[in-house]
């Protein structure tokens, strides 16, 4: 008896049905199979076939386990095949959107499915030259199922594309993430006082420059009389881009600072330059000066 096709090395994805097959010389030629020195037995799991001179063996549903050298033997003569579990990372979500918010830690994760376990890398794009930065290992954790990226304090900075590559010896797989970090608003821009009248002030700005990714909600308004060091709240509900600040005492001067607030929280404030009072543009003249009579006679009288 003689082996004219021995089974060949199978390399093949888990949870596959693979087959080892092998040809001899002769037909009605009694075979065993081995796996690791140990005989295989019928069944579910191992399936042997017979046809003529041609003789295959069946391994349904491989796992780890079953890699390893499997022998086929007949009479004195035998050979010897590998079978190893071999996938190339495919990543299940390979174009995902996250939106999050800045301060809060938060954990970017993609599930993959590979044999053996992959290696992962994650990457930034530069908004600048849109080529893709290496982050730092540390803030990485790849598990044979899930790979990982943690931002310990997530800052509108960190917003952007990022790029995934999971590696193994059989492959590579690729995705990509589009992160949106929500934050705090901008400070406002070109605060001014518009007008003054008694126990009143009228304020006017422009918004922010960014809205940090989210709606403006309002303006938070605050007073201070220059004698003193504290501020106090007015408002947190000014609607538009005008308030005008009332209750405020004559002869006082005061300072005003105004921020933007979102669905995060309250921006950068910012303060007008110079103290103002709260009292009309306009005042009673004062009493003129050196006046004096001139001329009277019985139509009247001159006065300079």
């Amino acid at each position: 008896v003689e082996i004219i096709r021995p089974p060949k090395d199978v390399l093949e994805a888990p949870e596959s049905d693979v087959i080892f097959e092998a040809e001899l010389n002769k037909d009605k030629v009694e075979v065993k199979w081995l796996r690791n020195n140990m005989i295989i037995v019928q069944g579910d799991k191992h399936q042997m076939m017979s046809e003529g001179k041609v003789h295959r063996l069946q391994v349904c549903n491989i796992k780890p386990r079953d890699q390893g050298e499997y022998r086929f033997v007949a009479k004195d003569k035998d050979a010897r095949a590998k079978l190893e579990l071999a996938a190339v990372p495919i990543i299940k979500v390979t174009d995902l959107n996250l939106v999050i918010d800045a301060g809060k830690p938060f954990t970017m994760t993609l599930p993959y499915d590979a044999y053996p376990r992959g290696e992962a890398e994650w990457f930034k794009e530069d908004s600048a030259t849109s080529e893709y930065v290496s982050l730092p290992k540390q803030n990485v954790d790849t598990t044979a199922d899930i790979t990982s990226f943690r931002l310990f304090d997530p800052k509108r900075t960190d917003r952007g594309r990022y790029k995934i590559v999971i590696r193994n010896k059989h492959g590579k797989g690729e995705a990509y993430i589009n992160l949106n970090v929500i934050d705090v608003p901008g400070p406002i821009q070109n605060l001014n006082v518009i007008d003054t009248c008694d126990g009143e002030v009228s304020l006017a700005w422009d918004e922010p420059e960014t809205d940090g990714g989210s709606k403006i909600l309002g303006y938070v308004i605050e007073r201070r009389d220059v004698l003193r060091k504290t501020w106090t709240f007015v408002t947190d509900r000014a609607e538009n881009t005008e308030f005008t600040v009332t209750g405020l005492q004559k002869g006082i001067e005061y300072l005003f600072c105004v921020s933007a607030r979102n669905r995060i929280g309250t921006g950068e404030p910012v303060e007008t330059d110079i103290p103002v009072e709260a009292k009309n543009k306009f005042d009673v003249p004062d009493a003129p000066l050196n006046v004096q009579v001139k001329d009277v006679n019985k139509f009247g009288v001159t006065i300079t």
